[in-house]
C-alpha cells in the first residue's frame, strides 16, 4: 500500500482558488462601486432600508467567501512545503544508504 501526494495538482488547485480569491475581491469592490442609493423621502424608504439590507448581507458573505479562500491557499501552501519536505527527507535517506557509484 503506498501514499502519493501530488504537490503540483495542490499549486494547481492554490492557483485556481486565488483567482476565486480575486474574483470574490472584484464582486465585492464592485458591489460597492454601485449599490450605492439615497433615501429619498419616504415613498423611497423602504425600498432604501431593504436594499440596505440585502447590500449588507451580499458583502458579508463575499467578504466571508474571499476570506474562505485566502485562508485555504494559504493551509494549501503548508501542506505543500510539508509534503515537499517529507518527499525530500526520504530521498535524502535514501540516498545515504544507496549512494551513486
Amino acid at each position: 500500500m503506498s501514499f502519493d501526494v501530488d504537490t503540483n495538482a495542490l499549486a494547481t488547485f492554490a492557483t485556481v482558488l486565488e483567482k476565486d480569491r480575486a474574483a470574490a475581491a472584484a464582486a465585492l469592490s464592485y458591489l460597492d462601486a454601485h449599490s450605492k442609493i439615497e433615501a429619498v423621502g419616504a415613498l423611497w424608504a423602504d425600498f432604501y432600508a431593504a436594499t440596505e439590507q440585502f447590500v449588507g448581507t451580499l458583502r458579508g458573505a463575499l467578504a466571508h467567501l474571499e476570506s474562505i479562500f485566502k485562508v485555504s491557499q494559504g493551509e494549501i501552501a503548508k501542506v505543500i512545503s510539508l509534503y515537499q519536505h517529507q518527499d525530500n527527507t526520504a530521498a535524502a535517506k535514501m540516498d545515504a544508504i544507496y549512494p551513486n557509484k
